[in-house]
């Protein structure tokens, strides 16, 4: 019995001894500080009951590596940070994550804020120092709190994402020393509508919003700028990502200065409703207006020569568009997804690359131009509304599945030879009977046998002639009926039409004129009466 109970308290007396230190510390932990060191020169100290970390001595603060601050056991039981004069610089990734941070003081001495350094703090405001030169990437990243940032004269350098998404941003202002302006440094700070750069910058200029640099390239503008945007005439290019995820431009103007428009300058920007390119642009960068949802009419200029990769990638509001002649070069998927039911492609190019149009869902009228010679895979795959489409007399390769899953397509019109190159299924499920229509100049490469009918991949293709330049003719869909006689009797009466345009096929008595004649001659001949 006196082992038993001799057993037992020794137990007891092994667990209150290993408790002790911990009663200690939970006895400890409120109302005491905290030291150490952070630099040759520097101390740190923490009270934990005032929640207040003190930075004191001179010089340099050591960088530190995510997590590893002296510090970040108690992250927890600090809300400031004040650093005392004599300290030249923040460390990296100091107070990194420190999501309870919501004052900070800053010593006049202060030169660098390394980077991540108050990553993700809640402080709503920060007083930069008069001797600053470098706050480096990610400084402020997500500090969500934050309203508006000045930049001092003495700032020279300012780090990539410094201030990402600070989503409660709303005005920022760069001084006169920067260096070197990063447009990533306020990328996604949604409520930034104020950025000004200091007049004396020697490098940068601000106008409406948008920073510029003094050689003639557009930078950055702000995200939460609102209404039209007309782009000054000092400006030559417009920069990468410029005014990515921009959300209250609503038209754009851009004048003849303007030559390049860079990968993604305009990408989803959501309100972007119109777009006025000027005759100088020559280029369109990768994605650089990649899903402007709200896109509904683009002016091209007229010396507009290469639009790249998905430039207009998913504008699902465009209506129609008509590219310019001076055009020759276009990337895969530039116009993917767009809802335009009207497409014209100027006569300068040769090459519709893969899936350039792919699920144009609304497109109805397509004109292709003189000059094509290959349609790429996929290039119109998906354009449901399409009936109708007429293939240049130059064209010598269609890709694989080119018209595929056009439901609506069943006529093609062929103006020369046969293709030299036809991809597998370019007319997969498209529309179950399906007309191809060769120039009967070409009779005897198309069809030395005649008219053919065949079915393929559960579709039933037929080959007719036509003739392009049928008399009486005047939509130019290469046969006549009553809509072409009413068509020509408008011209005769001076209601609508272009008589010079119609009198190569329409002037069917041969006198030099569109008049009330041709039009009844042209009736006679839709209704086969002799």
């Amino acid at each position: 019995m006196f082992k038993k109970i001799s057993a037992v308290l020794i137990a007891a007396l092994m667990l209150a001894l290993a408790a002790a230190p911990a009663l200690a510390e939970a006895k400890l932990f409120r109302g005491t500080v905290v030291t150490g060191v952070c630099g040759d020169h520097l101390t740190w100290s923490l009270n934990r009951s005032t929640y207040i970390l003190t930075i004191s001595g001179t010089g340099e603060m050591y960088d530190y590596s995510a997590n590893t601050a002296p510090w970040a056991e108690y992250y927890g039981y600090m809300n400031t940070v004040k650093v005392n004069e004599g300290v030249t610089s923040i460390g990296s990734n100091a107070f990194r994550g420190y999501f309870l941070i919501s004052h900070i003081e800053l010593p006049s001495t202060l030169v660098r804020i390394g980077d991540h350094a108050f990553f993700q703090c809640v402080a709503d405001s920060v007083e930069f120092p008069p001797h600053i030169e470098s706050i480096e990437d990610s400084a402020f990243y997500e500090s969500r709190y934050l309203t508006s940032v000045t930049l001092p004269d003495s700032l020279t350098e300012l780090g990539a994402e410094a201030f990402f998404c600070c989503k409660s941003l709303e005005s920022a202002h760069i001084g006169s020393g920067l260096a070197e302006f990063k447009p990533s440094s306020f990328r996604g700070c949604e409520k930034l509508s104020r950025l000004t750069v200091s007049p004396e910058n020697e490098r940068y200029l601000s106008f409406d919003g948008a920073v510029i640099e003094r050689s003639g390239k557009l930078l950055f503008y702000a995200p939460a700028k609102e209404g039209p945007f007309t782009v000054p005439d000092c400006v030559t290019v417009i920069g990468e990502s410029a005014f990515q995820l921009q959300t209250g431009l609503t038209s754009l103007t851009v004048p003849d200065t303007v030559t390049a428009i860079e990968d993604c300058a305009f990408d989803r920007c959501a309100t972007l409703a119109s777009v006025t390119l000027g005759n100088g642009l020559r280029t369109i960068g990768r994605s650089a207006f990649n899903e402007c949802d709200s896109l509904e009419s683009v002016e091209f200029g007229n010396a507009l020569e290469s639009i790249d990769f998905e430039a207009f990638y998913g504008c699902g509001s465009i209506t129609e568009l008509e590219l310019p002649d001076s055009l020759v070069s276009m990337g895969t998927g530039v116009f993917t997804g767009c809802g335009a039911s009207s497409i014209r492609l100027g006569e300068g190019l040769t090459v519709i690359p893969e899936r350039a149009f792919s699920g144009c869902s609304n497109l109805t009228d397509l004109h292709l131009g003189s000059r094509v010679e290959e349609i790429g895979h996929s290039a119109f795959s998906g354009c449901s509304a399409l009936e109708t489409v007429v293939l240049p007399e130059t064209l010598s390769t269609i890709g694989e599945y080119a018209f595929a899953y056009s439901d609506g397509l069943c006529m093609v019109y062929f103006m020369g030879m046969p293709p030299a190159s036809a991809g597998y299924c370019m007319f997969l499920q498209c529309h179950p009977f399906i007309t191809l229509y060769y120039n009967e100049a070409y009779a005897d490469e198309w069809a030395p046998n005649g008219e053919t009918t065949w079915t393929s991949n559960y579709t039933v293709y037929t080959i007719r002639p036509f003739r392009p330049d049928q008399p009486g003719d005047a939509d130019g869909n290469f046969y006549v009926d009553t809509v072409d006689a009413l068509e020509v009797l408008r011209c005769a009466l001076g209601i609508s039409g272009n008589a010079e345009a119609l009198l190569g096929n329409c002037d069917m008595d041969q006198n030099g004129s569109i008049d009330t004649t041709d039009a009844l001659l042209i009736l006679r001949l839709a209704l086969n009466i002799a």
